[in-house]
């Protein structure tokens, strides 16, 4: 049986793309306003879904008077 040599150049080409983030990180004031906007949103989600859960029409804490 015959082992098979196989080397980088059969591999494929290097990877060299590093420009795997979807947006552009060199802008710091953007980046900042972006990064906290995206977490915060997700955050906030959770909280506003039981907000709506709790006061929507027949909700949990509806008034039933």
């Amino acid at each position: 049986m015959q082992t098979r040599n196989w080397s980088y150049v059969q591999l494929g080409p290097a990877h060299t793309n590093h420009n795997h983030l979807p947006f552009n990180h060199l802008n710091k004031s953007a980046f900042k306003y972006k990064f906290f906007s995206y977490m915060g949103v997700g955050f906030a989600l959770p909280f506003i879904a039981i907000g709506w859960q709790w006061y929507k029409p027949g909700g949990y804490k509806a008034s039933t008077a």
